[in-house]
């Protein structure tokens, strides 16, 4: 029998509840509230199996990783304290996580000719008619010259549609890598160590300095990292921007694959529990205007939980 709309909406409520209480009894109050909790926690057995189940999830060492690699160190807690402070530095990565995504881009466009805060799609035409999508959380810096046209990818994506000059080459530098064109478009993302481009029509040369790590045609994409190893596969057409149509497309992706694309088009974080939840296989497409539904259908088709925390934290375990 399936679970009906009314009876998973009881059942996320209890689950908030239960959540509630657990970081109550935790704080400063916790003396004042104990008999109520305890009328809470007697009063319907879900009530009890919900506040045990959070219980036992954040005793658990492998969230208390989690939250290490995400802010600071759980570790250099003494062991008798680690339970105690967990909640507290629950709310330290909360606040640590808004303090980045408010901050960073306030810091970012003042050095910026264009950006997009963290959800936000933005379109822009220069004034030569080429055209630049930003993606969420994106930087960039224009700077059109007599031989050429250079534009700074800071950080982020974006998608180039560029008008036609050979006498002026449009020129994308980002942080490991060069795109040159001279009309087509294209994507450069400034991926974790590496830069990724790809080419949804035209052909663009990609390379570090003088040298040249290939050229690439339609559907083509290339990663270049420091070395400038960038090894060049195929994509499929409908993978190659799907952002552009509100879309993030994955198969056979991890779920911490998942989760990370997802984190792109929302402030806060998202954190996994556990390693063997992190290796969870996924296919499908996800909304990226709405990162709360796409978490959600990946709830109901995946053994996971999930925790909302704050409305800039949320834990799958």
């Amino acid at each position: 029998m399936t679970d009906s709309v009314p009876d998973n909406a009881k059942a996320q409520a209890v689950a908030d509840q239960a959540m509630h209480w657990f970081a109550r009894l935790r704080g400063d109050s916790a003396l004042t509230e104990r008999d109520a909790f305890a009328e809470w926690y007697a009063a319907d057995s879900a009530h009890r199996a919900a506040y045990d189940d959070i219980a036992r999830f954040w005793q658990d060492d492998d969230l208390a990783g989690a939250l290490a690699d995400f802010s600071i160190s759980a570790s250099a807690l003494p062991a008798r304290r680690r339970v105690r402070y967990r909640m507290p530095l629950l709310a330290v990565a909360a606040s640590l996580a808004l303090a980045a995504v408010v901050l960073r881009p306030g810091l970012s466009c003042l050095r910026a000719d264009f950006c997009s805060a963290v959800g936000e799609v933005r379109n822009v035409e220069l004034a030569d008619g080429s055209r630049i999508t930003l993606n969420s959380d994106t930087a960039l810096s224009v700077d059109y010259r007599a031989s050429e046209r250079l534009v700074h990818l800071a950080y982020g994506e974006a998608y180039f549609e560029v008008s036609h000059n050979p006498e002026q080459p449009f020129v994308v530098d980002s942080k490991h890598c060069r795109t040159r064109v001279l009309g087509t478009r294209f994507i450069v993302r400034d991926g974790v160590g590496h830069d990724e481009v790809s080419v949804l029509g035209g052909s663009v040369e990609v390379g570090q300095g003088r040298q040249v790590a290939a050229v690439l045609k339609a559907n083509d994409s290339i990663a270049v990292g420091a070395d400038l190893d960038g090894g060049r596969r195929k994509l499929a057409p409908a993978a190659i921007g799907a952002w552009l149509k509100g879309s993030a497309v994955f198969d056979n992706a991890t779920l911490a694959q998942v989760v990370a694309e997802l984190s792109r088009y929302r402030r806060g974080r998202i954190l996994i529990k556990d390693a063997a939840t992190r290796e969870l296989k996924v296919s499908g497409r996800f909304s990226i205007a709405d990162t709360d539904q796409a978490l959600e259908a990946l709830r109901q088709t995946l053994p996971i939980r999930l925790y909302k925390l704050t409305p800039w934290l949320v834990v799958i375990g």
